[in-house]
């Protein structure tokens, strides 16, 4: 009787092969003790341990990609030359005259805790009125400025009570501003209605990196002679808000990939 493999899958513990179904009473064989066999039991990644190398790889870059973070105006405020008063005029009003009578600049204030040496870019937004009857008459340039930490202007307690003319950063110049207290961050130019100003250098980075007390206030005028320029405030769909992008601190992105890697070791 020549030996086989059984087609059930069973094996005899002999060097033959014997199936009880084939089994024909022959004194000569006598049918052993027969073990199913078993697959082990094991989980895998698709693709194996390459797929793990490669997922491996992935979470460490993604862990120390930079992430944006956006960050509206807590504050916004009109400030109205030679009023005395801080206000906001039903949007955001940035204008340079001839008579000076009805200049406006405009102080934005961020909260800017978040700020740190992770910060590796930073997008200053702000969005004019596309309204070229009243309320954009032109094509306008601007200048930004910051200001300084420590000084009392940049805790804006309320709208109501600001006075712009008792403060350090109001004067009667031309642009409206003292500029030996502030920080010149650059200019725009070309602006027109319905325009979204996207405004990112290394001045407005150092600026907001050296900040400490938390707060991040930007002072906006208007450096053209001409009519109105309204923007829109924080309270609109569209408000004044920075862009951040920032690295993640080494070790926060580590535990993460750990994390992952240890998930997927677990299921295998």
């Amino acid at each position: 009787m020549s030996s086989f493999r059984c087609p059930l899958g069973l094996r005899a513990k002999k060097p033959w092969h014997v199936c009880p179904d084939e089994y024909d009473g022959s004194p000569f064989i006598k049918p052993k003790k027969f073990e199913m066999r078993k697959s082990p039991k094991h989980h895998t990644v698709p693709g194996g341990k390459a797929a793990l190398g490669f997922v491996a790889v992935a979470l460490a870059h993604a862990g120390f990609a930079s992430a944006a973070t956006t960050v509206n105006a807590a504050q916004d405020f009109t400030v109205r030359r030679n009023t005395g008063t801080a206000t906001v005029e039903g949007g955001l009003h940035a204008k340079q005259s001839a008579t000076n009578s009805t200049d406006r600049y405009l102080m934005l204030r961020f909260d800017s805790s978040i700020f740190g040496a992770g910060v590796t870019a930073v997008t200053f937004h702000i969005t004019a009125n596309p309204d070229t009857v009243t309320q954009f008459q032109g094509t306008y340039d601007y200048r930004i400025y910051g200001i300084p930490d420590l000084t009392a202007n940049d805790e804006l307690a309320a709208e109501s009570g600001y006075d712009p003319n008792s403060g350090a950063v109001f004067d009667n110049s031309a642009d409206m501003v003292d500029d030996t207290k502030l920080t010149l961050l650059g200019d725009v130019t070309g602006v027109n209605a319905g325009d979204t100003i996207n405004f990112s250098n290394s001045n407005l980075l150092s600026f907001l990196q050296a900040d400490t007390n938390g707060v991040a206030t930007l002072v906006f005028t208007r450096v053209t002679n001409g009519g109105n320029s309204t923007f829109l405030d924080r309270n609109s769909a569209s408000p004044p808000n920075l862009v951040i992008e920032a690295i993640p601190e080494p070790g926060s992105a580590a535990l993460l990939g750990l994390s992952c890697l240890l998930i997927l070791r677990r299921r295998r």
